[in-house]
């Protein structure tokens, strides 16, 4: 009779990293030396990091940091268009988004800084340990943050204002409003996650020369460049900067283009921008035809221009919501603003990351460049532009800076 065979015990495997690399091998070691994470999947280009069964469920604490930023984002934007006057609303959304990027540029400094204090000053040498350290310090500014809303921030309350029910539906707009989402809904179609170009950038830096002969001959980065494995060395350096620089440019843009929403009509300074970035993703998709010697300038100053959009945009598009309701009907409208860009944007990922997957770069970015030319004009043709919501008595533009 044989030995009884040991029963199979299941194991649950939750995947919280998923990077796009050309050499998962070497990629899955660093994330296993250096942060202690097991591979759950492994492709051609791409692995799958796990912190393993033992560790805290990194996609709830996403997830309920979402939840969030679900609530705050709408009374948020609606307070924002209820402390200002009617004609400078673009330059107060244009502020809000610029000092929003400044505290992307600035928190990552910080961060950088408590972990070389951790490590150099209160000599932590375990690396989990650091990083564990330097999340739960983050929650000063947070804390800061709800302290500055509490004391310093006010909300006048305006009796004259009706008050407005409760309603999860759009039959209290009207149809320019609603033609208005379905605009910003159509082009957040085409609107895929900014992950896809950081991957499009790391394709075209790690294929780039020039970026190479730069590493070599920069202080510093060529010692660090040959402590990474592989050809991408260079690009997982400068990605980052790429990325800080986007903020930069999207921090110092922002307020101007917003107070231009104010001067020459919210409408046309969206179109502007959603046309920009149509022609970022058209470059984006002809990329691989531009000459690998100078595929790295052009692939980043397609990068900067991107930026470029986001300053176009994001506060004028808010903008026109408070433009476009009744001031009692403002956070539900900023609600189901919201409620559109979250809706389409999923399914945007989604259907970019497929067609990226199975026809190639170019035709995924074409699709998303010609779904923003589409919604460009269906919000030329269909939405029409107002003259803003008076401020209510109560409120007037002479009240306030």
């Amino acid at each position: 009779m044989g030995a009884a065979v040991k029963p199979i015990q299941p194991r649950i495997r939750r995947t919280h990293l998923a990077v796009f690399v050309r050499d998962p091998v070497a990629s899955s070691e660093w994330y296993k030396d250096v942060l202690g994470m097991e591979e759950t999947a492994r492709g051609e280009q791409w692995v799958f990091m796990s912190f393993g069964v033992k560790h805290h469920d990194i996609a709830l604490i996403r997830a309920t940091d979402r939840v969030g930023k679900g609530i705050r984002t709408s009374p948020r934007d609606a307070l924002i268009a209820g402390s200002v006057a009617p004609e400078i609303r673009g330059r107060a959304y244009g502020f809000h988004r610029a000092m929003d990027h400044t505290g992307a540029i600035i928190g990552p400094l910080l961060c950088v800084g408590v972990v070389a204090a951790l490590t150099a000053g209160a000599k932590m040498s375990d690396l989990l340990s650091v990083l564990r350290t330097t999340f739960l310090l983050s929650i000063v500014p947070g804390l800061l943050a709800v302290a500055t809303l509490l004391l310093f921030v006010r909300e006048e309350p305006n009796a004259e204002r009706p008050r407005a029910t409760a309603t999860f539906t759009l039959t209290a707009f009207d149809g320019n409003f609603r033609r208005y989402l379905l605009a910003v809904a159509m082009f957040t179609l085409g609107n895929s996650s900014d992950a896809f170009l950081l991957y499009r950038v790391q394709e075209s830096l790690g294929e780039s020369v020039s970026l190479a002969w730069l590493t070599q001959r920069l202080p510093g980065l060529d010692a660090a460049a040959q402590r990474i494995a592989g050809a991408q060395a260079p690009a997982l350096i400068f990605l980052p900067l790429v990325w800080s620089f986007f903020h930069i440019v999207k921090a110092l843009l922002s307020t101007p283009f917003g107070s231009l929403s104010d001067r020459l009509g919210r409408r046309r300074i969206i179109g502007a921008g959603w046309t920009i970035y149509a022609a970022v993703y058209a470059g984006f998709a002809a990329l691989d035809t531009f000459p690998a010697s100078w595929r790295a300038e052009a692939t980043l100053g397609l990068f900067m221009i991107y930026a470029v959009y986001y300053a176009f945009t994001e506060g004028p598009e808010k903008a026109l919501v408070a433009d476009l309701v009744p001031a009692e009907r403002r956070g539900s409208a900023f609600g189901s603003f919201h409620f559109a860009v979250g809706a389409a944007a999923l399914p945007a990922s989604i259907l970019f990351g497929f067609v990226y997957a199975s026809y190639g770069a170019p035709v995924a970015f074409s699709m998303g460049a010609g779904i923003a030319v589409l919604a460009t004009v269906f919000l030329a043709a269909l939405v029409t532009e107002r003259p803003a919501h008076p401020l209510t008595p109560s409120h007037h533009a002479g009240d306030r800076p």
